[in-house]
Formats: structure tokens, C-alpha cells, sequence
């Protein structure tokens, strides 16, 4: 098989690859005509039902080592594009205006899947509200994070300045000015002087509801990505070196959607949307890609796992694709992983409402909590043995790993 980029027809009605295929490593540019896409998780965008000429697909199953998600087809004969995967950093940085589009369908497909996962857990409206930065402060009192309270009351204060909402906002300021006083601290978070920045650990990057544009790439250390869901941290992911957080910015200027605060002392590049490509090389651009392919996988499967009817079966379905998740990221053979004893850092209130079961009771899932195979600690989990672990899966778990939709 051919590892040089390489143009392919495809008539009217053709598929150009098939769901449950294995991807030997190639990822796909609409060169000309339209293709669509027929899967069982289809989204309601439009932007994600349809492929034009420029947009990309296939990075998920190439850079996961997975099968692909989705069925695409062409609806009028068309040209694609087809490129070994271990090309996609150097490829794209020398076609900046193809990298944006790319990255922006990722990051868009991104946003569509968390927006699912996040009305599966907590029904709300996302909009531009920054207002909820002042509510937001409260909660992180009531954690005893008076630095996040600070810094929340702080960012809705400076962008009702900046925005000249006064009066829109007055009762809003007033309760942050109020709360300012009981906060004890002056924290507003890290001053940039500079694209890059070395860091300590609980440097808060961007919170939920607050404005901003930037992106930011983990050059070494660990972000960790969060929501605050019923009253709770509810932990969305955690960002290792070369991956890339607040891609929001590429699609439009918004409200952040999530939480984001240094979880070890890391070296953090803050980026305007338009320097990004500039900034990095080659190999990083093929991690930021990474990145990206890896998120969209891993919220993929959690909206099949919150489809499992059980709510042990969906706790270690996600503990296990938390296991396949680390892997990904460190890029483990499945042999090692089999050998090593494994450390999921996330404890299991954030496992429970990462599965949507948050309010269910301990006893109802005692033979979980019980298992000799887990060790259950308030912020981690170790699993001596991932065969046992799996064994608890066998008619969820396909040959390639992942969870398998047809069988929830």
C-alpha cells in the first residue's frame, strides 16, 4: 500500500470508507464534489453531515489506531485526497490556510460532541452570558478556591469595563464587588509578557463563561480541563505536553466553555488564532492534530457509554476507555499495557458524573466499589490487572477497543 499522498475518485454513491473499517493511517481532503455522512451518532449541525471541497476526515481513526466512526459516501462523483497521517504536520504547515480549515472542522466536531455530553449531564443554555462568572465565584467559595473566586469576580469586572456594559450589568457588578471584599485575595491570575510562559501548579489559564480568544499548547506539564456540574468539579480532561486547549477561538469569539488551571508547574504558549502557525513547527502542529483526534474519540465514546442502560456496566466502560485514552496520549503498545498496573487520576465522584450517574447511591453499585481488581482513592483509581478489567466488558469491547455502539 502506498504511503505517498495520493488523489482518488469516487463515483456518485460510492463509499469512500466504512464504518467498523480499520484505518491503515491515512486521513482524507475533499479535493472536489460533496461527500456525507451516514452514522448512527449523527450530529445535528449541518457542518458535520456534509463534506465539501477542503474538508477533512479519517484523523480520528488514523491517529487513535481505531476503526472509523462514521460511513462517508459521495453524493456526485468527487475527488479526495488521501494522505499517510504521519505526514500531517509537515504537510499542513506549509498550507496554513488548509491547517485553519481543518483544525476549525476538528475543533467544530469537538464542540458538537461536548455540547451532547454536556446537556446529558446538566441541561442549560450555553450562550454568551459572562454574568455566570459572578454565580461561578460562589460555588468556588463554598470549594474553599478563593484564588478562582478572585479571579472569576476580577475577569466579569474588567470585561464589563472594557465592554462598557455598566448599566446593562449593574446589579451583576454590585454582587461581584460585594464578594470581592470576602474573597481575601487580589488574584487575577498570570501576566503575559510573552507568547510562552513557565508556570506553577493552580495558575488559573481561562475559566468557564469567561471571554477570550486565545489558544493555548502545553509545552510540558499538565492542564486540567473542568466544569463546575451541580455544584460540583467535574473533570473534563487532562492536557499533556503538545496538546492544545481553548481551540474554541478558532471557529468564533465566545465564552469559554470549560475551566482550564496548570495541574503541575508547566510551560504554557499562548497564541492568537492567527499566530498559531507561525509559532509552531512542524512536530508540534502534529501533536496540537493529536490532540484534537484524541478528545473527539474519547467524547465519542462517552456519549455511546451514556447510552448503557446499567450503571456499573457504564462505570467501567469508562474507567476502561480512560485506560485506552492513556494510552493513546503516551502511545503504549497493547502488550506493556497489559503488563503495567494502571493509575486513572480521577476519583470517583468525577466517575460517576462523567457516567451521569452522579446521584445514584453507593449500594447500587457495591459490587463496583468492591472490586478486588480497583483500588478507589478520592482523586484516583488504580487497576492492578486491565484483563480482569475488560473481562467485565466482554460483550461491550470490540477487537479494536473501543465500546461498541451496536451492542448498547
Amino acid at each position: 500500500m502506498s504511503l505517498e499522498p495520493k488523489i482518488k475518485s469516487y463515483q456518485k454513491g460510492a463509499a469512500v470508507i466504512v464504518q467498523g473499517q480499520p484505518n491503515q493511517g491515512f486521513f482524507y481532503i475533499v479535493r472536489s464534489g460533496s461527500l456525507a455522512i451516514d452514522s448512527e451518532h449523527r450530529l445535528e449541525e449541518k457542518a458535520l453531515s456534509v463534506f465539501d471541497p477542503g474538508d477533512s476526515f479519517g484523523l480520528v481513526s488514523a491517529l487513535t489506531s481505531h476503526q472509523f466512526l462514521v460511513t462517508v459516501y459521495a453524493t456526485v462523483d468527487s475527488e479526495v485526497l488521501r494522505i499517510p497521517v504521519t505526514q500531517l504536520g509537515e504537510y499542513l504547515k506549509h498550507q496554513p490556510e488548509l491547517a485553519y480549515r481543518i483544525m476549525s472542522l476538528y475543533a467544530r466536531e469537538l464542540r458538537a460532541l461536548q455540547k451532547h455530553l454536556a446537556s446529558a449531564n446538566v441541561p442549560s443554555e450555553r450562550g454568551f452570558f459572562p454574568e455566570r462568572l459572578v454565580s461561578q465565584s460562589r460555588v468556588y467559595l463554598e470549594w474553599k478556591k478563593p484564588r478562582l473566586a478572585s479571579y472569576a469576580l476580577r475577569r466579569f469586572l474588567r470585561w464589563v469595563r472594557e465592554s462598557g456594559g455598566q448599566a446593562e450589568y449593574a446589579e451583576s457588578v454590585k454582587q461581584a464587588e460585594e464578594l470581592l471584599r470576602q474573597v481575601g485575595t487580589a488574584y487575577e491570575g498570570p501576566i503575559w509578557e510573552s507568547h510562552a510562559r513557565k508556570l506553577p501548579a493552580d495558575e488559573v489559564l481561562f475559566l468557564e463563561n469567561e471571554p477570550g480568544e486565545e489558544i493555548y499548547i502545553v509545552s510540558s506539564g499538565r492542564v486540567k480541563l473542568f466544569n463546575i456540574v451541580r455544584g460540583h468539579e467535574y473533570v473534563l480532561d487532562i492536557m499533556d505536553e503538545g496538546e492544545i486547549f481553548g481551540e474554541m477561538a478558532l471557529l468564533e469569539k465566545s465564552v469559554r466553555m470549560a475551566s482550564a488551571i496548570t495541574e503541575t508547574p508547566a510551560e504554557i504558549m499562548r497564541l492568537a488564532p492567527g499566530d498559531l502557525m507561525t509559532a509552531v513547527g512542524a512536530r508540534v502542529l502534529q501533536k496540537v492534530f493529536e490532540s484534537l483526534a484524541r478528545r473527539i474519540w474519547f467524547s465519542h465514546q462517552r456519549l455511546i457509554i451514556l447510552r448503557i442502560k446499567e450503571p456499573i456496566t457504564r462505570l467501567y466502560a469508562l474507567l476502561y476507555n480512560m485506560l485506552r485514552d492513556q494510552d493513546i496520549k503516551r502511545r503504549n503498545k497493547i502488550d506493556d499495557s497489559y503488563r503495567q498496573e494502571h493509575i486513572v487520576k480521577t476519583g470517583l465522584t468525577d466517575l460517576k458524573t462523567m457516567s451521569g450517574i452522579l446521584r445514584i447511591r453507593d449500594d447500587a453499585i457495591k459490587s463496583f466499589l468492591t472490586d478486588p481488581n480497583l483500588e478507589i482513592g478520592a482523586n484516583q483509581i488504580t487497576v492492578r490487572s486491565r484483563q480482569r478489567l475488560e473481562e467485565k466488558l466482554v460483550f461491550y469491547k470490540t477487537r479494536s477497543g473501543q465500546i461498541a455502539a451496536e451492542l448498547v
